[in-house]
């Protein structure tokens, strides 16, 4: 990519977020990002279809980075979150706007969809029922999400070992009795 556009790609999204402390990202229109960024609408238009757009390749752009993570149980049940957790810290000026604006976020579809190939496969061998199992993967998965943006509204307080281990003591006695 080329200067021009990196740093063009750069202006918007840093004149997107600022945007996002004042309004909701569905009140803000492409012409009115573009008029506060100073860019033409033509450029826009050359990287991205519209804003939300915009936010999903930011965001797999960071999501890049995580494919190279490796779920997966120790012994004694525990997952170790504690990546995902540095992640979300890395990126929290993007995450605080996904998670204040409730936008879908790819984080937590890459990061979901490689634990819950381990969770099936860590309680599928004991004998519990798929539709049982699924239930209680989307429970575990509804947890970790809020816990996460718990965390992230609330300025990141806490260390993220403190969280990540959080996370994981919850998992592992929500799953001890199985």
């Amino acid at each position: 990519m080329d200067k021009r556009v990196k740093n063009t790609t750069k202006t918007l999204k840093q004149t997107l977020f600022d945007m996002l402390e004042q309004m909701p990202l569905s009140k803000i229109t492409v012409t009115s990002l573009c008029k506060q960024a100073g860019v033409n609408r033509v450029t826009f238009y050359h990287h991205f279809t519209d804003v939300y757009d915009m936010i999903s390749q930011i965001e797999l752009s960071y999501v890049e980075e995580l494919r190279d993570y490796n779920t997966k149980f120790t012994q004694n049940g525990k997952v170790n979150f504690l990546y995902i957790v540095r992640f979300v810290r890395k990126y929290s000026d993007f995450y605080k706007i996904v998670f204040t604006n409730n936008i879908p976020t790819k984080l937590l579809d890459e990061m979901y969809a490689e634990l819950k190939k381990e969770y099936c496969t860590a309680f599928g061998k004991k004998d519990i029922e798929q539709t049982k199992l699924d239930y209680m993967y989307t429970f575990t998965e509804s947890g970790v999400s809020s816990i996460l943006k718990k965390w992230v509204r609330g300025g990141m307080a806490e260390s993220e070992e403190y969280i990540a281990d959080l996370i994981s003591e919850i998992f592992i006695s929500m799953h001890s009795h199985i």
